[in-house]
């Protein structure tokens, strides 16, 4: 059999294949909203394969309809396309809204030789999201019409595993693993790479895509992927590996992209700091994270020394003990600058010529504000707001803790390890 009858038998199978009611078995997606598919684009060199286009397209667009959702056919409405070029993600959502479409469907296929390289991508229109996606390589043979309706069938499993485009919401950045990024932005030139190699030092990094798309690990190095993009499109990987932050990374197709670090997760750290109007002395905290680098327990402590008012007075010396509970309300770990709050009970303990006085009181509320500008080491800023309660022997009766009638501020550096 030629490399032309095979491929028009291919044609032939696909067309069939796509009636298979398999995806409607696992759920009903009635109530998602309209779809419009675009062309699944062609992006090999030649006009050999030009016109699998249609038979593909086709093919997508019965799955879909088995699949349960509505479609709205581009019509006039369809961006114009430059040849070799990938329809851009803007171009799409923009035609997808015009047509009141909740979905968009996009994609290209690049054959050489015997192997067909094919992206699919599902987007949310409202929301301008990735909802998921194929980027596959087969053999263009008989056995690809099958291999094809596999990739869909998972990515429809995928997509209802995230509770459909209209209920996937993305939750606060801080609240969960890293947001889903915006979606791949768009194709910036003709020229397909059959591979991406991505290099790291974090060894045993793993790397998928938008849509929960698995692509491998980082080994000696380096991971090589079976991309097919065109060199150029923008896109966006997850990068997670135990014991550090899942981070998203904005890349450029090309040959070889280098990976920035991922951070490492803190379950302890250890500061040291000083109180503006107690400079005489020295504090330092022990934080013990609930979830790292974010929620923690702490136990600190503070000496300081009074100096007498005159010269035939004495030293009055002072030990500030509390312990509490803080949390970081803005900005991720490794933002150049994090905002936190923290709230705790604490007790003053004053060793004076005349006696020994205990004022408890409560740490209502803290908020400092930190930077890794240096080094490791994170420096941070603090405000302290404490109320004696004037219980027992106290010295300081009922009221805030002030430095000339003001809540103190504290400067100090953070030591974090694992």
């Amino acid at each position: 059999m030629n490399t032309s009858l095979a491929r028009t038998v291919i044609v032939a199978l696909i067309l069939c294949f796509a009636a298979r009611p398999t995806f409607a078995q696992e759920g009903s997606l009635s109530e998602n909203p309209p779809c419009v598919i675009f062309p699944i684009q062609d992006l090999s060199l030649g006009n050999e394969t030009r016109n699998y286009e249609q038979t593909i397209t086709d093919s997508l667009t019965a799955w879909f309809q088995v699949a349960g959702f509505s479609l709205v056919a581009p019509g006039a409405q369809a961006p114009q396309a430059q040849e070799g070029v990938a329809l851009s993600e803007s171009q799409a959502l923009s035609a997808a809204a015009a047509l009141k479409a909740g979905l968009a469907v996009t994609g290209y296929y690049v054959v050489q030789q015997d192997l067909i390289t094919i992206a699919i991508q599902v987007w949310d229109v409202p929301g301008a999201n990735l909802v998921a996606g194929i980027q596959e390589r087969a053999n263009f043979n008989l056995a690809f019409f099958s291999a094809l309706h596999d990739w869909v069938e998972d990515m429809f499993t995928r997509m209802r595993s995230a509770g459909t485009a209209l209920e996937q919401q993305q939750p606060p950045a801080l609240a969960r693993s890293p947001a889903i990024p915006p979606p791949i932005a768009q194709t910036l030139g003709p020229v397909a790479l059959p591979t991406i190699d991505f290099t790291s030092m974090d060894e045993g990094m793993n790397i998928s895509l938008p849509g929960g798309m698995k692509l491998g690990s980082i080994t000696n190095g380096r991971l090589s992927w079976d991309a097919g993009l065109a060199q150029g499109a923008v896109f966006h990987v997850l990068k997670q590996k135990p014991g550090y932050h899942d981070e998203w990374q904005t890349v450029r197709a090309a040959r070889e992209i280098q990976l920035s670090p991922l951070l490492r997760t803190h379950s302890l750290a250890v500061e040291a700091d000083w109180t503006f109007g107690q400079l005489a002395g020295l504090g330092t905290t022990l934080r013990s994270y609930i979830v790292p680098d974010n929620s923690f327990l702490f136990l600190s402590g503070y000496f300081f020394v009074q100096p007498p008012l005159s010269s035939a007075g004495l030293f009055v010396y002072h030990v500030d003990g509390s312990v509490g509970l803080g949390g970081y309300i803005l900005f991720p770990p490794g933002a150049f600058i994090r905002l936190g709050v923290s709230t705790a009970v604490g007790n003053v303990l004053s060793i004076t010529p005349v006696g020994i006085y205990t004022d408890v009181y409560l740490n209502l509320f803290n908020w400092w504000l930190e930077t890794r500008a240096i080094g490791p080491a994170v420096i941070f800023l603090r405000q302290e707001y404490k109320f004696t309660m004037g219980v027992g022997n106290n010295l300081l009766g009922v009221g805030m803790i002030n430095v000339q009638n003001f809540p103190p501020f504290t400067v100090g550096v953070r030591f974090e390890w694992r």
